[in-house]
């Protein structure tokens, strides 16, 4: 799913591509966007919600509230939000609770079934400070609920938070209708679902909790490296408005992909105690072992967006010495979810995410980030054959090339076909829990 740039932001980002620096996932955009723009059901003249205390704390989860790590919260008064379909949320006031379960959100807004509706999400800012949200589409047969984590790069040194989105386009308030948000398609398993679309701006793919941080080496400084804290904020959300979903699937591409699988434990900690069938489909994020996705890389991230909090703790493997051990997760998802239906789908040689990790090379000391197309490759069939075998609940879906995301794209998602299979199709099976690997 394409990110919508302002003309000036989108040119930075084509020139830096251009100049081989290899910029990270989505630092030169999703690739596949024909999913075209949300239509209406938006009415700017919404009503502001009411004001909430929420306060932090430090208890046996985190006191920001949803955070699953006992981190200390940020306290201090947030604003109600306001919906652009003219209803209001309040702010609720009190304390969120910590753990895994996430704490007690209220029910997003009612709006007309088939219309997206922006809201406001209390207390999720993103990267720049400004206000987060998501957009929510209602469906009058089904109680499943599709979650989508936009795209957009990351930011952890000067270069690649230049073409990263700091706060939330206008654009991305009415959702989006292609891939796997199209109900028009028979094809699509998801047409009929309830559907959420999360937008980018927080520039740790989802998954940090570091208020507050300044970027090395010259970067942008005070960066609220919060969106593993904003996700939880609107998973309590979301989970208050569907608490009786029969099927929930995080899914995202590029840095979305990423977010998804990153924080699937924390929405299988909420619906899988409820029955609901739990499922994941990355598109384009696949978490590498360290031969590949390198150590150094990881302990960058790991300290300028505070992954060792928001990594689930029990995962022991997750947290190596060098900072490596983030592919662990696969591992220990397999292990703790046995009954969700994970999946990943990827081309063989993706330009943008070899661009991501390129970064690694020479011990992170590369003049020009480089990880060549046929290593990229030997790193996702490891990651297919030595960590997703173990658990047998993990589908892949290789396609030859170095193609950029898939399920937000129309032609992509309904039009690919690897050895006789389709990409829907084989999504369909993932969904259903017919777990099978698909390759050249």
């Amino acid at each position: 799913m394409q990110r919508r740039f302002p003309p000036s932001v989108a040119l930075l980002s084509n020139l830096l591509c251009v100049c081989a620096l290899a910029l990270a996932p989505a630092a030169c955009g999703d690739d596949g966007g024909d999913s075209g723009g949300g239509t209406g059901g938006t009415d700017t003249d919404g009503t502001a919600g009411s004001t909430g205390d929420q306060t932090g704390g430090t208890t046996t989860g985190p006191g920001t509230g949803p955070t699953s790590q006992g981190t200390n919260g940020m306290t201090g008064t947030t604003s109600g939000s306001t919906t652009t379909a003219g209803s209001s949320t309040s702010g609720g006031s009190g304390s969120t609770t910590g753990g895994t379960g996430g704490g007690v959100g209220d029910p997003l807004p009612d709006a007309p079934a088939g219309e997206w509706l922006w809201v406001d999400i209390e207390g999720a800012q993103c990267r720049n400070g400004s206000q987060a949200g998501l957009a929510v589409r209602y469906s009058d047969t089904s109680s499943n609920v599709l979650i989508f984590f936009e795209g957009g790069g990351a930011c952890y040194n000067p270069t690649t938070c230049l073409a990263n989105p700091d706060s939330v386009d206008s654009g991305d308030k009415d959702g989006s209708n292609g891939g796997v948000f199209n109900v028009d398609e028979p094809s699509n398993p998801f047409a009929d679902w309830n559907h959420v679309f999360i937008p980018y701006c927080t520039g740790d793919v989802f998954a940090g909790n570091n208020p507050g941080a300044n970027v090395p080496g010259g970067g942008p400084q005070n960066q609220m490296f919060v969106g593993f804290v904003n996700t939880q904020l609107m998973l309590d959300r979301i989970f208050a408005t569907f608490p009786d979903a029969e099927s929930v699937a995080m899914t995202g591409s590029s840095a979305g992909g990423f977010g998804a699988a990153w924080n699937f434990y924390t929405a299988a900690d909420r619906w899988g105690p409820a029955g609901a069938q739990m499922i994941l489909l990355d598109d384009s994020g696949p978490p590498m072992d360290d031969a590949y996705m390198k150590p150094c890389l990881q302990q960058q991230w790991r300290d300028l967006w505070g992954l060792d909090d928001t990594l689930p703790q029990d995962c022991t493997e997750c947290f190596h010495a060098d900072g490596g051990g983030l592919v662990n997760l696969v591992t220990y998802y397999s292990s703790k979810y046995p009954d969700a239906y994970m999946s990943l789908v990827s081309s063989l040689q993706d330009s943008t995410i070899r661009g991501f990790f390129g970064y690694g090379a020479n011990n992170c000391n590369a003049i020009v980030p480089f990880m060549s197309g046929s290593e990229y490759e030997m790193g996702l069939y490891d990651l297919r054959d030595n960590w997703m075998d173990q658990g047998g609940n993990w589908a892949t879906f290789y396609i030859t090339g170095s193609t950029h995301t898939w399920i937000g794209s129309n032609s992509r998602f309904y039009d690919t076909t690897v050895s006789g299979t389709v990409l829907v199709d084989w999504a369909a099976d993932v969904v259903s829990g017919n777990l099978y690997h698909v390759a050249p």
